[in-house]
């Protein structure tokens, strides 16, 4: 996802409720999250650069 605040404000104009607004997650990510009819978390992720994931992903790549 390339801009999570622009994706957060389509939601909010569609009537889709945040239960997280946008903000910089632990691994180095800016993420929001909706809940579904049944109450099951959705999470919304734009990764940054220099983020946990992409940190892993080159440790894998050089084994």
């Amino acid at each position: 996802m390339a801009d999570i605040d622009a994706t957060a404000a389509d939601l909010e104009k569609r009537g889709v409720a945040l239960i997280i607004t946008p903000k910089l997650g632990l691994d180095g990510n800016r993420q929001c999250w909706i809940e579904d009819p049944d109450g099951n978390r959705i999470e919304f992720m734009q990764m940054l650069p220099g983020n946990m994931q992409e940190e892993a992903i080159k440790r894998m790549k050089k084994k």
